[in-house]
Protein backbone atom coordinates (compact mmCIF):
# COMPACT_ATOMS: atom_id res chain seq x y z
CA UNK A 1 0.00 0.00 0.00
CA UNK A 2 1.44 3.40 -0.84
CA UNK A 3 1.58 6.38 1.65
CA UNK A 4 -0.60 9.06 1.04
CA UNK A 5 1.48 12.58 -0.18
CA UNK A 6 1.60 14.83 2.77
CA UNK A 7 -0.50 17.99 2.29
CA UNK A 8 0.82 21.49 2.65
CA UNK A 9 -0.07 21.71 6.41
CA UNK A 10 2.20 18.46 7.68
CA UNK A 11 4.83 19.89 5.17
CA UNK A 12 5.34 22.86 7.13
CA UNK A 13 5.35 20.64 10.14
CA UNK A 14 7.91 18.43 8.93
CA UNK A 15 9.82 21.42 8.26
CA UNK A 16 9.51 23.68 11.44
CA UNK A 17 10.28 20.16 13.67
CA UNK A 18 13.51 19.81 10.94
CA UNK A 19 14.65 23.69 11.31
CA UNK A 20 13.97 22.99 15.13
CA UNK A 21 16.34 20.11 15.31
CA UNK A 22 19.02 21.84 12.65
CA UNK A 23 19.37 24.82 15.56
CA UNK A 24 19.54 22.45 18.13
CA UNK A 25 22.01 20.30 16.75
CA UNK A 26 23.99 23.71 15.57
CA UNK A 27 23.59 24.52 19.26
CA UNK A 28 24.90 21.28 20.47
CA UNK A 29 27.98 21.95 17.99
CA UNK A 30 28.61 24.90 19.27
CA UNK A 31 28.86 23.72 22.85
CA UNK A 32 30.71 21.00 21.68
CA UNK A 33 32.86 23.48 19.59
CA UNK A 34 33.42 25.63 22.85
CA UNK A 35 34.20 22.09 24.92
CA UNK A 36 36.76 21.01 22.28
CA UNK A 37 38.18 24.22 22.19
CA UNK A 38 38.38 24.16 26.05
CA UNK A 39 39.95 20.96 25.66
CA UNK A 40 42.64 22.14 23.62
CA UNK A 41 43.76 25.13 25.84
CA UNK A 42 43.51 22.76 28.62
CA UNK A 43 46.27 19.72 26.84
CA UNK A 44 48.33 22.96 25.64
CA UNK A 45 48.49 24.00 28.93
CA UNK A 46 49.32 21.04 29.96
CA UNK A 47 52.03 20.13 27.60
CA UNK A 48 53.43 23.47 29.20
CA UNK A 49 53.25 22.55 32.47
CA UNK A 50 54.68 18.61 31.53
CA UNK A 51 57.50 20.52 29.48
CA UNK A 52 58.69 22.45 32.60
CA UNK A 53 58.44 19.75 34.97
CA UNK A 54 60.74 17.88 31.99
CA UNK A 55 62.87 21.07 32.08
CA UNK A 56 63.00 20.66 36.49
CA UNK A 57 63.76 16.81 36.43
CA UNK A 58 66.77 17.38 33.63
CA UNK A 59 68.15 20.24 36.33
CA UNK A 60 67.18 17.82 39.52
CA UNK A 61 68.77 14.43 37.60
CA UNK A 62 71.96 16.70 37.75
CA UNK A 63 72.01 18.15 41.01
CA UNK A 64 71.69 14.86 42.36
CA UNK A 65 74.51 13.53 40.28
CA UNK A 66 76.36 16.57 41.89
CA UNK A 67 75.22 15.15 45.09
CA UNK A 68 76.05 11.93 44.92
CA UNK A 69 79.48 12.80 43.33
CA UNK A 70 80.44 15.32 46.43
CA UNK A 71 79.20 12.61 48.97
CA UNK A 72 81.54 9.89 47.42
CA UNK A 73 84.05 12.86 47.83
CA UNK A 74 83.29 13.19 51.63
CA UNK A 75 83.13 9.28 52.30
CA UNK A 76 86.56 8.85 50.53
CA UNK A 77 87.68 11.88 52.75
CA UNK A 78 86.29 10.18 55.82
CA UNK A 79 87.70 6.68 54.69
CA UNK A 80 91.10 8.43 55.46
CA UNK A 81 89.92 10.51 58.17
CA UNK A 82 89.72 6.96 59.89
CA UNK A 83 92.39 5.71 59.15
CA UNK A 84 94.23 9.32 60.64
CA UNK A 85 91.93 8.54 63.89
CA UNK A 86 93.14 5.31 63.85
CA UNK A 87 96.83 6.23 64.04
CA UNK A 88 96.37 8.97 66.12
CA UNK A 89 94.45 6.56 68.58
CA UNK A 90 97.57 4.48 68.40
CA UNK A 91 100.28 7.16 68.94
CA UNK A 92 98.20 8.50 71.78
CA UNK A 93 98.58 5.08 73.50
CA UNK A 94 101.81 4.75 73.02
CA UNK A 95 102.81 8.25 74.51
CA UNK A 96 100.33 7.54 77.46
CA UNK A 97 102.06 3.90 77.70
CA UNK A 98 105.47 5.92 78.12
CA UNK A 99 104.11 8.76 80.07
CA UNK A 100 102.75 6.23 82.89
CA UNK A 101 106.40 4.13 83.25
CA UNK A 102 107.49 7.49 83.39
CA UNK A 103 105.48 8.32 86.00
CA UNK A 104 106.37 5.39 87.41
CA UNK A 105 109.83 5.71 87.39
CA UNK A 106 109.59 8.88 88.87
CA UNK A 107 107.24 7.60 91.57
CA UNK A 108 109.68 4.91 92.22
CA UNK A 109 112.30 6.79 92.54
CA UNK A 110 111.06 9.47 95.06
CA UNK A 111 109.27 6.56 97.04
CA UNK A 112 113.51 5.24 97.31
CA UNK A 113 114.72 8.57 97.69
CA UNK A 114 112.43 9.25 100.57
CA UNK A 115 113.18 5.53 102.50
CA UNK A 116 116.61 5.85 102.65
CA UNK A 117 116.51 9.61 103.83
CA UNK A 118 114.38 8.19 106.71
CA UNK A 119 116.18 5.33 106.90
CA UNK A 120 119.25 7.17 108.19
CA UNK A 121 117.54 9.51 110.19
CA UNK A 122 115.02 7.26 111.63
CA UNK A 123 112.31 10.00 111.92
CA UNK A 124 109.66 11.07 109.25
CA UNK A 125 108.22 14.38 109.69
CA UNK A 126 110.24 15.38 113.34
CA UNK A 127 108.84 11.97 114.63
CA UNK A 128 111.29 9.05 115.69
CA UNK A 129 111.04 5.76 114.23
CA UNK A 130 111.66 2.69 115.97
CA UNK A 131 110.74 0.97 112.57
CA UNK A 132 110.88 1.48 108.99
CA UNK A 133 109.03 -0.95 106.45
CA UNK A 134 108.71 -0.51 102.60
CA UNK A 135 105.80 -1.76 100.22
CA UNK A 136 103.40 -3.31 103.47
CA UNK A 137 99.95 -4.94 102.11
CA UNK A 138 97.66 -4.51 104.64
CA UNK A 139 94.00 -5.44 104.30
CA UNK A 140 91.19 -3.26 103.98
CA UNK A 141 87.66 -2.86 104.11
CA UNK A 142 86.84 -1.03 100.77
CA UNK A 143 82.93 -0.73 100.25
CA UNK A 144 81.93 -4.18 102.05
CA UNK A 145 84.75 -5.92 100.42
CA UNK A 146 88.24 -7.04 101.83
CA UNK A 147 91.25 -6.58 99.44
CA UNK A 148 94.51 -5.92 100.47
CA UNK A 149 96.20 -1.86 100.43
CA UNK A 150 99.94 -1.33 99.43
CA UNK A 151 101.78 0.83 102.11
CA UNK A 152 104.67 2.35 100.19
CA UNK A 153 106.61 3.42 103.38
CA UNK A 154 105.53 2.89 107.08
CA UNK A 155 107.08 4.15 110.17
CA UNK A 156 106.33 2.75 113.66
CA UNK A 157 107.40 3.88 116.95
CA UNK A 158 105.78 2.55 120.56
CA UNK A 159 102.60 4.83 120.31
CA UNK A 160 102.62 6.41 116.32
CA UNK A 161 102.08 5.07 112.82
CA UNK A 162 103.43 7.23 109.69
Amino acid sequence: MATPAPNPDEIWKILKETARRQAETAEGLAVLKAQTDSVGEQVKETTRTVDKVGRRLDGLGDKIKETAETVDKIGKQLGGLGDNIKETDELTKRIGDQLGGLGNNIGDAAEEFFFRGSERAMEIAGIAIDALFKNLLVPADVGGKQVAVELDIVGLNGDSAI
